[in-house]
């Protein structure tokens, strides 16, 4: 395919060489999509978002010259990023979320990019909670919809987000997160293979106190002949919980070891080859549905996870807290094998609906 004309995609928020394996497949299935539709890509890392400063404080800061200049003097590299990009991605996933920095600092960045730099902005791959509970907060609803309305396309991940958006008066079209497209790519969708191991993945909104009532409820379940393991593992900068929740979990069950994948592949094998994933983390939920893995769903620190998991046709727990005798009795079952098959014709579907995330690329 020749280059003369190639042209120029900055894509913002790039998860792949952070926090778990997860986030590598869906930023990957973005960053592949878009070359395969002839752009020339440069990233900017989710961790550069989480350390840009300044960050706007008011809503009015998005509009301030003074403030603008200030942040692109702080942020050269970003200047230059914009200025030449013919086209801005934003790989939203679960950044977008609250008054934390990082979502403040994307949500800017994003607004640049359409008011001051003039440049088509694209949303994609991504859920959107002003307030961490999807409910209306008129503080954050007014951040967050200020954006929102000039961006040229939101390819929103679940519904959730775009019952959020269309609360804020914003047109979306329904997407779906890239990690099932990644996966159907590798020719793994389905790829379940049946072994008497419980894979067990934590969560980011873990307390203490959940984290314990967890791991007793995984040492009533515990059967003899059955391996138990806690799956972490990212290309480079792990998340921090996942070390605080093994420990705590194995001080109350001492049978669970600890497999720190070293690829995506590893990481992808180890839940394709499980009698269940019992997930509190919304990546590996997806994983293990698109493998064809069962899994018992626990609640994110967003409504995300019960979102996207209700499109694939899986009850997702009310909360960590809930009874807990629900993990012994869904764990037996899938050891029995007695748990109904994963519908492939909804991960098919929402294969075909994180494509939408692209609709708009040249």
């Amino acid at each position: 395919m020749s280059t003369i004309d190639q042209k120029q995609a900055l894509l913002l928020n790039f998860t792949a060489s952070t926090y778990h394996w997860g986030c590598y497949g869906t930023s990957m299935e973005v960053w592949t999509s878009l070359v395969e539709r002839g752009y020339y890509v440069e990233m900017v890392n989710v961790r550069e978002i989480h350390l840009l400063e300044p960050t706007p404080q008011q809503l009015k800061d998005f509009d301030q010259a003074e403030f603008g200049i200030a942040f692109l003097k702080a942020n050269p590299r970003l200047y230059h990023m914009l200025l030449s990009s013919d086209v801005v991605y934003v790989n939203g996933e679960g950044t977008l979320h609250g008054p934390n920095k990082a979502a403040i600092n994307l949500l800017y960045l994003m607004y640049l990019a359409k008011i001051n730099f003039k440049k088509p902005v694209y949303l994609i791959n991504s859920s959107f909670f002003p307030a961490d509970n999807g409910q209306a907060h008129p503080q954050l609803d007014a951040i967050y919809g200020h954006v929102a309305r000039v961006i040229d396309h939101i390819v929103p991940r679940e519904a959730q987000s775009l019952a959020v958006l269309a609360r804020l008066g914003v047109t979306a079209t329904q997407g779906f997160d890239c990690l099932p497209r990644f996966i159907q790519r590798h020719g793994l969708i389905g790829s379940h293979e049946f072994t008497p191991t419980v894979v067990v993945a934590g969560g980011v909104n873990m307390t203490q106190e959940q984290t314990l009532q967890f791991g007793q409820a995984l040492n009533k379940a515990h059967r003899a002949g059955t391996q138990y393991v806690f799956l972490t593992g990212a290309k480079a900068m792990l998340n921090s919980e996942d070390a605080r929740i093994f420990e705590a979990l194995r001080s109350v069950f001492p049978a669970l070891t600890c497999v720190n994948a070293q690829s995506m592949r590893e990481w992808l094998e180890v839940m394709a080859r499980a009698a269940c994933v019992v997930s509190a983390r919304f990546h590996h939920s997806l994983a293990a549905v698109s493998l064809g893995t069962p899994c018992l769903v626990f609640p994110s620190n967003t409504p995300k996870t019960q979102a996207a998991m209700q499109m694939l046709g899986v009850d997702t727990l009310p909360s960590l807290s809930h009874d807990v005798s629900v993990i012994g009795d869904f764990v037996s079952a899938a050891l029995q094998q007695h748990l109904p098959p994963i519908a492939p014709k909804l991960v098919a579907h929402v294969v075909d609906l994180a494509s939408h995330n692209f609709l708009e690329t040249a």
